[in-house]
């Protein structure tokens, strides 16, 4: 108890020490954020964008203004790593990185970031990211419950860089700025970088200037768009490389090939620049061109005539358009994109692959005859199925091959007959098949196409326009019969059961991840085939996961296909386990083949 007594006094005794001196300053100031230890003040540095990165300081400084709401903008932030959390990078593929200043202990959390490039983390990609390393990240932030100054979660932000080496986003201006963008004196790649970002954003300059570097990255080659969008920088080693948007060639005219421009060419470009959405400087698309190519000055970039071929086909599985029908069809329908989807079957003239990694889509451009000049352009389609491409995929396909592409279509600009980009369209048949690296050798006539193992012999089609005045659109349809069918439902572990919806004229049955649908017919089915809606640009096809009991799915592009079923009743399953509209089934038709039951006795006849 004595022990206990004089314990007590002695704390009493420091109290009132320390208020004894409460007006004497302290000798340093307390860090509201870190790590603890000694703290050496690091001063707020940067403004937030990609070339002028806030430090770790000033971004807890703005966390701390911004307050517990995220901000409306992105910010920049640059430190050095001090702790890595990957846990997240298998399910998620995000991870968190605690940030510091060189010489400093308060702590940033870029939390559960995406990659370079917005891309998601691997565990073997995750894993290179090491304690030590200078980072740039760029996302919303905010103080966390007041007192975690973070970037916002769930993937909404981003890794830039890693010690200076980064995706297409711009990096930190690390090189020399020389020039002063006159034709005599052009700008290097970090003078553009830095005059561009000085204007405001979205702003675009006053006056054209010239930037002179290596072409370090083609990321659009030249095709009939007549421009090109490449990276330039001083060397393959600058972590300074300016970005030309969608410039012209040479002579500020248009450029079709494709292999006009190439990595490792000396470019001096010209042209309006802007400072883009505030955080990425590059050229004004089509206000800048190529003024010199290893030191070619003129010429270059005229359109070739176009000789109109004969036009074939009516656009569907069966019989696709050729080219020709293809071009003119968009020259009908104009700058306003076909709201129905049709089939063209060409040969591979040239493959664009730089969207493929980032993307998951290739560009190809498809002539009737080899050489043609008319030319109708596959953009931006996905692969077999709707599937996305890779690398590996669309390393398969050459020139010389007969493809059938499936899209809406679209005279871009009044002068490129074209699908509509970002995945719209979709690889139906490659040689008559319908896998890719199948065959060897391409270029063979393929009149009318080849319907593969899609073609089944409809005898009837049900429409769910049927469940009009039966079934409340945005209901359930589980026990429902229409249409001479029957349909039993089931949610299967999603909170939402298979619906129907019907709006201005549009009717389907929704099926979401692990719904199933049960349909009964009047007599056994040996082949169906569901046909499904298209929503802003998504094949509702739950990409390609469809499956059914009895018999066979096979997707290819909106239509799933069930095979062998011999029976008079099929259970459709949505076997796609994640969310959103790409992860669903909208079923609008649905072809029905019966059994015939004297198919036997037919079939001998023929022989």
């Amino acid at each position: 108890m004595k022990k206990h007594f004089y314990s007590f006094l002695a704390m009493l005794t420091a109290m009132f020490a320390l208020s004894s001196c409460e007006d004497v300053p302290m000798p340093y100031d307390l860090p509201i954020f870190g790590g603890g230890g000694d703290s050496t003040t690091i001063e707020p540095k940067g403004s937030g964008t990609a070339s002028d990165p806030f430090n770790v300081a000033a971004a807890i400084e703005k966390c701390k203004e911004v307050g517990t709401t995220v901000s409306a903008d992105v910010y920049y932030i640059q430190g050095v790593v001090k702790n890595v959390d990957t846990s997240g990078a298998a399910q998620y593929g995000n991870i968190s990185i605690d940030m510091i200043d060189e010489g400093g202990s308060d702590v940033f959390k870029a939390f559960q970031i995406l990659g370079i490039d917005g891309k998601k983390f691997t565990e073997a990609t995750a894993s290179e990211i090491k304690e030590g390393d200078v980072v740039v990240v760029k996302g919303k932030v905010y103080n966390y419950s007041g007192n975690t100054p973070e970037t916002e979660g769930k993937g909404a932000a981003q890794l830039v860089s890693v010690n200076g080496v980064g995706g297409n986003d711009t990096p930190v201006i690390q090189g020399e700025p020389k020039g002063t963008g006159t034709q005599a004196d052009p700008y290097n790649a970090t003078a553009a970088i830095a005059y561009a970002t000085s204007l405001a954003a979205d702003t675009e300059s006053a006056n054209d200037i010239y930037v002179k570097g290596i072409v370090v990255e083609v990321k659009e080659a030249f095709s009939d768009y007549g421009n090109a969008t490449f990276y330039i920088a001083d060397s393959n080693e600058s972590a300074d490389k300016f970005y030309c948007f969608r410039a012209l060639g040479l002579g500020n005219k248009q450029c079709k090939d494709p292999n006009a421009l190439m990595v490792g060419d000396e470019v001096i470009v010209c042209g309006k620049v802007v400072n883009y959405k505030g955080n990425t400087p590059e050229t004004v698309q089509n206000k800048a061109y190529i003024y010199s190519l290893n030191g070619k000055v003129e010429g270059g970039g005229t359109t070739p005539e176009v000789t109109p071929g004969t036009p074939s086909g009516n656009g569907t599985i069966d019989t696709p358009f050729n080219v020709a029908a293809a071009v003119q069809k968009c020259k009908e329908t104009g700058e306003t994109a076909t709201a129905e989807q049709y089939y063209v079957q060409g040969i591979i003239e040239t493959i664009n692959t730089s969207g493929v990694d980032q993307y998951g889509n290739i560009s190809i451009n498809m002539v009737d005859v080899a050489g043609s000049s008319e030319v109708f352009q596959a953009y931006q389609i996905n692969s077999l199925n709707g599937e996305k491409f890779t690398s590996a995929t669309a390393g398969t396909l050459k020139k010389g091959d007969v493809i059938v592409i499936k899209g809406n279509l679209v005279n871009y600009k009044g002068n490129t007959p074209e699908t509509t980009g970002k995945g719209a369209g979709c690889l139906v048949f490659v040689n008559g098949k319908t896998e890719l690296g199948t065959t060897t050798g391409g270029g063979n006539d393929n009149p009318g196409g080849n319907t593969g193992d899609a073609n089944i012999n409809v005898d009837e089609t049900f429409d769910v326009a049927s469940f009009v005045g039966v079934v409340e659109s945005g209901k359930e349809i589980n026990g429902t019969s229409v249409g001479g069918l029957s349909f039993t439902a089931d949610k299967g572990t999603n909170t939402n059961a298979p619906k129907f919806y019907s709006s201005n004229g549009f009717n389907t049955i929704r099926m979401y991840p692990t719904n199933t649908v049960t349909i009964t017919f009047s007599k056994n089915v040996k082949n169906i085939a569901i046909n499904c809606d298209t929503y802003q640009n998504i094949v509702c096809v739950a990409e390609g996961k469809g499956e059914a009991s009895p018999g066979n799915a096979t997707t290819i592009g909106d239509v799933i296909v069930v095979k062998d079923i011999n029976s008079n009743t099929v259970t459709i399953k949505n076997g796609h386990t994640g969310t959103g509209t790409a992860a669903q089934i909208r079923i609008k038709t649905i072809g029905i083949e019966y059994v015939k039951a004297n198919a036997k006795a037919n079939s001998s006849r023929r022989k």
